[in-house]
Order: structure tokens, then sequence, then C-alpha cells
């Protein structure tokens, strides 16, 4: 029986890393391991629940944030500004796909949460959501899938 081998149209891919000055670096992503995600990105900002405050925040950056200070120019106080989310951990981050500044958030104290982040970006903390959805019996949400339509 004859043999042969199938060329892969894939052999002359290389793959290469982009500069360090455009990494996001010394971002204080959480340890907590849900079964959602820890980090989301819009078409303007990159979202990662805060290991500060047991990752019960979310800190939202611009896309045009590379290197190691994601502080806001603007910014009142010299950290990065947090969504204060939930009370419990946050188990998963999801941007709307049809609008860049639209956060949702569901953690571990039995609540999702729509954020409408500012167009400018965050220069401040934010802590109230545009609405919440709160489930009676259940013990936490796990993940959060945003509908097409």
């Amino acid at each position: 029986m004859a043999s042969f081998v199938r060329e892969s149209k894939y052999r002359h891919v290389n793959v290469e890393l982009a500069r360090r000055e455009q990494w996001y670096e010394q971002l204080n992503v959480s340890s907590h391991l849900p079964d959602g995600n820890l980090i989301a990105a819009s078409s303007k900002s990159l979202a990662y629940v805060d290991a500060g405050g047991g990752g019960s925040g979310v800190s939202v950056i611009p896309l045009t944030s590379v290197g190691k200070n994601h502080i806001p120019v603007t910014a009142s106080t010299y950290r990065v500004p947090v969504v204060r989310a939930h009370a419990g951990p946050v188990n998963d981050v999801v941007f709307d796909r049809f609008d860049p500044d639209t956060l949702m958030t569901c953690a571990a104290d039995a609540e999702v949460r729509l954020w409408s982040l500012p167009t400018g970006g965050m220069v401040e903390d934010l802590s109230a959501p545009a609405s919440s959805i709160s489930a009676e019996g259940i013990a936490s949400w796990r993940e959060l899938a945003v509908h097409p339509s």
C-alpha cells in the first residue's frame, strides 16, 4: 500500500511576538478560578477581574494603554479605575458585541449586572450598575453569554 504525506498549508507560517512595549504588563489579575472568563476585550477596552478586594472588582483599561503604567492621565488618584462589581468573587466578564461600552458581570453573590462604561474611558471608580438581575434559589451565576439578537 502506497503512503503519502499531505502537505500542510500552515508549514510556512511563523509566529512573531509583539515588541515588549506593546505588552500589557503588571495587571493585577485575580487568582480565583471561575468557570467563566477572567479577561474580556471589546474594540475599545480590556477588562479583567482585579485581585484587589478579593476578586469582586473589575478593572477596565483602554486598549491603547500598553506597557507598565495603566493609570489614566486625568485620574484623580494614582491607580487603575475599578468597577466595584459585586460583593463576592466575579465569575465571568463579557462585553456586548454591538456596544463596546457595555460590560456584563456575574458573580458568586447570585447577581448579573450590566455596566454602562463612560464613552471617553474610565477615569474614576464605577459603583452603580445600569441594570441588575438577581435570582432566588441560585447559589451563584457561573457564566454569561450574549445572544446575537
